[in-house]
């Protein structure tokens, strides 16, 4: 029987960014975004506030995709600028759409700590059970990377505590691995989780 570990996932995940990458660079896409889609994104990029707000005036695309399929709202979330999240969320902005690796906004906000864009993001409606290309959830990542209040933001707010990513592993699996803190532990089992 073949066992999954860490580092075949690592590997694993490795390729899949290489074959991204390769598509990416050098099949053409379909459309594309328009020159003003193209220049929200940059905006949001550049956490440009009043020129993300011009040009959705002016008709740019909320939901425009840019490098690896990012939409305004995750790359918003992923820099951690809760103004400009909200800004797109008013705007139209879907919440849940994915990047190419099926990381939505949601997940890019919980892996890099942004906890009051997780709290935006829970309160409007994002849904904290889908899984990225590797079977990981935003309950998952805030495990892993420590995080409590995000953890308590998501358990809280209806994410699946016995969820399993492709290696077949639950937060709590994946908490007691890395030793989290005890608080995080104890918060996975009393929602009931399991290993």
């Amino acid at each position: 029987m073949f066992k999954i570990n860490r580092n075949t996932e690592h590997g694993a995940r490795i390729v899949c960014v290489i074959i991204a990458l390769f598509i990416f660079l050098f099949i053409p896409a379909e459309g594309g975004s328009s020159d003003i889609d193209s220049a929200l994104i940059q905006a949001v990029k550049d956490e440009n506030i009043p020129m993300v707000q011009e040009l959705l005036g002016k008709g740019a695309d909320v939901n425009a995709r840019g490098d690896f399929e990012s939409t305004p709202l995750i790359i918003a979330s992923k820099l951690g600028n809760i103004e400009c999240v909200k800004i797109l969320l008013a705007n139209g902005a879907f919440i849940d759409s994915q990047c190419f690796r099926k990381c939505s906004a949601l997940m890019w906000a919980t892996d890099y700590g942004h906890t009051e864009v997780v709290k935006v993001l829970v309160k409007n409606g994002a849904a904290p059970n889908t899984q990225d290309f590797d079977g990981w959830t935003a309950l998952m990542k805030a495990v892993y990377r420590r995080h409590s209040e995000i953890v308590q933001t998501l358990v809280k707010n209806g994410a699946n505590v016995n969820s399993k990513n492709i290696g077949g592993h639950t937060a709590l699996f994946i908490a007691e691995g890395i030793k989290a803190p005890p608080e995080i532990i104890n918060m996975l089992k009393d929602a009931g989780a399991t290993m």
